[in-house]
């Protein structure tokens, strides 16, 4: 049983000390450890040319461009369990981790890919290749973020993103502000460690129970809500997209309220995630059968306005 760390940032410093900590905890768990520093790796980002989720790639994993993406790929199929650890860029998460992420957008999202094996297995579908079967494991992942300063707020919000396509388990998180003396504060290191060895814990075990802080989603625990309606209270989970409600609480204040039968809605959830699935192929399939003669004359007629400047070679 493997735990996989995937860390960004330079080499022996606060961020790499941080992921061998967590995974010294997941060793002790009894899990085999590896480290793998993205900083190191040349991942391109997406260039929306949509290969990846036509046949014959068809949503395994397979990308037209040549960099490491499909050897780390391979790494993170191989992984029974992940810690990440991102440090704060303006508030939010480095490039190299939303080019990660984008790289597995949709073509890794769990619920496709279980609708398009069994497409291909009921209908006898032969070209392209088969869908990796690790990519149906349910990975327990923690994520660690840290910076500093206290300009970090969107920092575990995004990284907690990347559970949703890859039907993750999240089983704990933690950011740690003001970071400089990281390396020497005994008891946030203890929590790190404890915190993989959760993971660890959770991988051993074919567990899943979450352990960091409640946030507010009942299903993925953030605390970033849109409210969609001031008339109403109706809120809306920015992560997850679990819908809520905003009442009193009868002291002058307000309060969160969550449908036990909404949680369907949230797109951590399996059932959340296929009808999104269904959501895009009935809009996909209307929007096939439109005119599309009006729009693809406009399209023509503006390519040669306002032609991109870049620099000469």
């Amino acid at each position: 049983m493997k735990v996989l760390g995937l860390v960004i940032g330079r080499r022996n410093e606060t961020g790499e000390y941080i992921a061998k900590t967590a995974l010294l905890g997941a060793q002790e768990a009894g899990c085999e450890v590896e480290l793998i520093n993205l900083r190191q790796l040349t991942i391109k980002p997406c260039i929306e040319c949509n290969q990846c989720q036509d046949p014959p790639l068809a949503y395994n994993g397979q990308c037209t461009m040549k960099d490491d993406f499909q050897w780390l790929d391979d790494k993170i199929l191989d992984s029974d369990g992940i810690i990440i650890v991102l440090p704060s860029y303006e508030k939010t998460i480095p490039s190299d981790f939303k080019a990660l992420m984008d790289r597995t957008g949709p073509n890794h999202d769990i619920t496709i890919r279980e609708v398009f094996a069994k497409r291909r297995k009921e209908e006898n579908i032969q070209d392209g290749r088969s869908i990796d079967e690790r990519s149906f494991k349910r990975r327990p992942v923690a994520f660690i973020g840290h910076g500093g300063s206290d300009w970090c707020s969107l920092n575990l919000p995004l990284q907690k993103l990347w559970a949703i396509p890859m039907g993750f388990h999240i089983v704990d998180e933690k950011y740690y502000k003001w970071n400089v003396m990281l390396r020497t504060e005994d008891d946030k290191l203890a929590e790190i460690r404890a915190c993989g060895k959760h993971v660890g814990e959770c991988v051993m075990n074919g567990t899943a129970e979450y352990v960091g802080p409640k946030g507010i989603c009942p299903c993925c625990h953030a605390e970033e809500f849109k409210i969609n309606d001031l008339a109403t209270g109706a809120i809306e989970c920015l992560i997850c997209g679990m819908p809520g409600k905003l009442e009193s609480d009868g002291k002058g204040g307000l309060t969160p309220v969550f449908n036990e039968e909404d949680k369907k809605h949230s797109l951590i959830t399996d059932e959340g995630r296929l009808q999104h699935l269904k959501d895009m192929l009935a809009t996909g399939m209307k929007l096939r059968n439109l005119d599309r003669t009006e729009m693809d004359a406009r399209n023509e007629a503006m390519k040669s306005v306002l032609v991109p400047s870049k620099p000469e070679k």
